[in-house]
């Protein structure tokens, strides 16, 4: 759901601190976490289009409740925080199974570019969407923000649930889920680089999440105009996500994970120029750069997995990515408001600046990911 519409509608309840929306972020955050590898298994087993277009439908009339009762008046910390357990149930089994969807409409070769797509139109709607929830919520307040919201996961659910064509994965009889759990957990583990980098990054993101989806919303209602200047600084990012979308497609690089280290250090960047805070500008500029490299990671790593993980575990083996990148996620939320609360903003932001540089700097230290190498997609032959 929107951070924006929800971070704000949170703020904004009567008596409602940091430690409040960290709570309510934490409530999604741990169920999505502890049942992602299951809903991994899920996508393997059924038709991946319709798990991505079920739980849209389903979380879209949930974010709407949530959304109407900001609008009422009756919503509570309490309240908001079991609909968003319900919210981080339906992710655990759409994170998953999105990713098959590329790989099963698309050739090989044609991976890359597929994925630098889907980048650009996600993103797309990320420009638009993080300019109209500012204006949204600084004109009509977090409620009717996230009601928005809810309609857009409707619209996609109806949209994905036409792809009738795409194939469900091959059908594996006589195999229980947890056999499958196991399997997929077998495969993880035996891919040095990718656990590596996800233990890494386990730190990472819980760094990312508090800093970011915590402190910086507390940062703005304190410092700047509130969601205004928060919806801006997300819309340039967004920006710069399509503009590493578009340079993605261009990279072939021989080491795609070192590559992948170096552009996350435009992420303590970031955290710095928050902690000052920075002028205005150079937020702008730090929010930019921020962008255009996160994405152009994201797309080097998707297509990494695409290519270095067998067809028939690539949902559980992104279910188990997925799990250990965000497995510390509820604590870094949970623990921002308590820092902001005991040592204020500036703490917060150099602390998380501090754990990101660990996940960048660490990796780099194994061969096995310093040295992983690219493999160039074959383009199947006409």
């Amino acid at each position: 759901m929107s951070p924006t519409a929800l971070a704000f509608g949170v703020l904004a309840l009567s008596g409602a601190t940091a430690k409040d929306l960290g709570f309510v972020l934490t409530a999604q955050a741990i169920p999505m976490v502890l049942l992602m590898p299951f809903g991994g298994v899920l996508a393997d087993r059924v038709p991946r289009a319709l798990v991505v277009s079920t739980t849209d439908m389903i979380l879209g009339a949930l974010v709407v409740a949530e959304g109407a009762l900001l609008i009422m008046g009756t919503a509570t910390v309490p309240l908001l925080a079991v609909i968003n357990v319900g919210a981080g149930l339906l992710n655990a089994l759409w994170l998953p199974a999105f990713p098959g969807l590329v790989p099963a409409v698309l050739g090989e070769g044609d991976l890359q570019r597929g994925n630098a797509v889907v980048g650009v139109a996600s993103n797309a709607g990320m420009i638009v969407g993080s300019a109209l929830a500012g204006a949204i919520v600084a004109a009509f307040g977090g409620g009717v923000g996230i009601v928005v919201d809810g309609v857009t996961f409707l619209v996609a659910g109806a949209i994905v649930s036409t792809f009738r064509h795409i194939a469900p994965p091959a059908s594996q009889p006589q195999r229980t889920m947890f056999r499958d759990l196991r399997d997929g957990w077998r495969t993880f583990l035996s891919l040095r680089w990718l656990w590596v980098m996800v233990a890494a990054w386990a730190i990472g993101n819980a760094a990312f999440r508090g800093g970011l989806e915590v402190g910086g919303p507390v940062l703005m209602k304190e410092a700047f105009d509130g969601p205004r200047t928060w919806a801006v600084l997300q819309t340039i990012g967004a920006i710069g996500f399509v503009v590493g979308s578009a340079v993605a497609t261009r990279l072939r690089p021989r080491r795609p994970l070192a590559l992948y280290q170096l552009l996350a250090c435009a992420l303590p960047v970031y955290m710095v120029a928050l902690a000052g805070p920075a002028p205005f500008l150079l937020l702008a500029l730090a929010a930019f750069a921020f962008g255009v490299s996160l994405e152009a990671a994201f797309t080097i790593w998707t297509t990494t997995m695409q290519t270095h993980v067998p067809r028939d575990s690539l949902s559980r083996a992104s279910a188990f990515d997925m799990f250990g990148s965000l497995a510390f996620g509820p604590v870094g939320l949970a623990l921002a408001g308590t820092v902001i609360a005991a040592f204020g903003l500036r703490a917060l932001f150099i602390g998380c600046t501090a754990l990101t540089l660990v996940a960048i700097v660490v990796p780099v230290l194994v061969r096995d990911v310093r040295e992983l190498p690219w493999i160039e997609p074959e383009r199947p032959s006409a």
